[in-house]
């Protein structure tokens, strides 16, 4: 699951290469992220790949709560989300996302290799809304939460947006591009003590 994350300035200026078009001012928002905020989208807009806001979560009717991740497992089947998974993908840029252990200790995840992560995410137009798709927690992950965010590579930005063809791999794929940055890992957590 991700229910928060972070994004700042030097992972706006990356994201900053690959935009055709800003609608975002990330000073506005440069911090953390929680559900219901407008937050930063790399979406398709007017042909064009875009920065914009987007409210982090699905509305449900009669409903305050949001639906603000979805299983990449059933993202295809579900009805709330398989038109949006075929033609409605974006991506959501950070610097890293937070979990908390089994202790209530808040663990910060960031990737080792680039200097920002992309969240795998579908948007509804009209509502203007986004949720991030979830995936099963690689061996980094598991010890803290059985779900993370699904991340896509900088160089398949152009197919997980544009490209049905490669979409169910994509929601069957794991990464091991992430690196724990912060917070305080109980021992007891990786098996057992000697």
């Amino acid at each position: 699951m991700c229910g928060r994350y972070y994004f700042d300035g030097d992972t706006y200026r990356l994201v900053g290469r690959v935009i055709e078009d800003c609608q975002y001012d990330y000073e506005e928002y440069e911090n953390d992220f929680y559900p219901g905020d407008n937050i930063p989208v790399l979406a398709v807009k007017n042909g064009k790949l875009t920065l914009t806001p987007m409210k982090w979560g699905y509305s449900m009717n009669n409903s305050s709560k949001r639906v603000i991740n979805a299983r990449c497992e059933t993202v295809l089947e579900k009805k709330m989300f398989s038109q949006d998974a075929l033609t409605h993908r974006c991506l959501i840029p950070a610097k890293g996302f937070y979990e908390w252990d089994s202790h209530k200790h808040k663990v910060s995840f960031e990737s080792q290799k680039n200097r920002y992560l992309l969240m795998a995410g579908i948007y509804r137009v009209k509502e203007n809304e986004v949720t991030i798709i979830t995936t099963m927690a690689n061996s980094l992950m598991k010890p803290i939460h059985s779900r993370m965010p699904l991340m896509i590579d900088e160089q398949d930005i152009q197919r997980w947006l544009y490209d049905n063809q490669y979409l169910e791999s994509f929601l069957t794929s794991t990464t091991d591009d992430l690196n724990i940055v912060s917070g305080q890992i109980q021992e007891s957590l990786f098996g057992d003590d000697e």
